[in-house]
């Protein structure tokens, strides 16, 4: 379901924007990424079902993590973290292709 109320996760706004970015800009770096079979953080196994739309972030400095290194996927994204997250991706798709919303 979609559940229009519910609080976006973390790891599932790397999947947004990563899809943004790959689907809507057709940046191929974004919709053909291949994730190392590393971990990006701590608390992002590879297995994880967003490990490669977080790696991608992390590999792009679209996302830093917290400074105890840590990414925390399963909490909401705050206000203050998705601007800035939209903020480093628009300098993301400026830098790597033609993207006009």
């Amino acid at each position: 379901t979609f559940r229009p109320l519910a609080p976006v996760n973390r790891d599932a706004m790397a999947a947004f924007m990563n899809r943004f970015a790959g689907e809507y800009c057709s940046i191929a770096d974004a919709a053909d990424y291949d994730a190392p079979q590393v971990a990006p953080f701590p608390d992002v196994p590879v297995n994880d079902q967003f490990h490669k739309e977080i790696s991608w972030m992390a590999e792009n400095g679209i996302t830093t993590g917290f400074n105890d290194g840590e990414y925390k996927r399963l909490q909401p994204v705050a206000r203050d973290a998705m601007a800035r997250f939209i903020e480093r991706l628009d300098g993301y798709t400026e830098d790597n292709g033609d993207c006009n919303p």
